[in-house]
Order: structure tokens, then C-alpha cells, then sequence
């Protein structure tokens, strides 16, 4: 299975709440397919899994479900960070 760049990634996530034709639960299951494959992809990358904390942590946009899926992609970037969410 290939995994996203970082780049795809970033502009998938961006691009969700404005991608008319994607039903809600298509995105839901990109995002955790996304929140699974790159946390673990970039688990060795600190300046990635730090990018990918600050993208995931912006809640200007999306449904409260891709919210949550959001907030649980930033708490495993931090996680493989090893750092928790007070220290982030």
C-alpha cells in the first residue's frame, strides 16, 4: 500500500469541508485511514509528526466528526512525539 506524502496529506485534509461531492462518511474513512497510515508512516520524523499536531489541531473547518478524527491524528503525533497535550 502507498502512503500519501506529507504534501498529498496536508491538501487532502485542507480540502475536506470543500469537496462538495464527498459524502461525510467517505471523508471520515480517508481521514482515519490518513491518521493511521501517516502517524505511523512519520512516527521517526519529528518535524513531521509536529506539522502534522499543528494542521490537525486547527478546528477553524470541518464536521465534528472529522473534528474528532482530527484531534486523534494530533494526540498520535504527539503521542509518537512522546510529548502529551500540555506540553505540546
Amino acid at each position: 500500500m502507498d502512503f500519501p506524502s506529507i504534501e498529498q496529506m496536508m491538501r487532502d485534509i485542507s480540502q475536506f469541508p470543500a469537496d462538495e461531492q464527498t459524502t461525510e462518511m467517505e471523508k471520515v474513512l480517508r481521514l482515519m485511514t490518513l491518521v493511521e497510515d501517516v502517524t505511523d508512516k512519520y512516527r521517526h520524523s519529528t518535524e513531521t509528526l509536529t506539522m502534522i499536531s499543528v494542521i490537525c489541531k486547527d478546528e477553524d473547518y470541518g464536521s465534528d466528526k472529522i473534528k474528532a478524527i482530527k484531534q486523534l491524528m494530533h494526540n498520535r503525533a504527539l503521542e509518537h512525539l512522546g510529548l502529551t497535550e500540555g506540553e505540546s
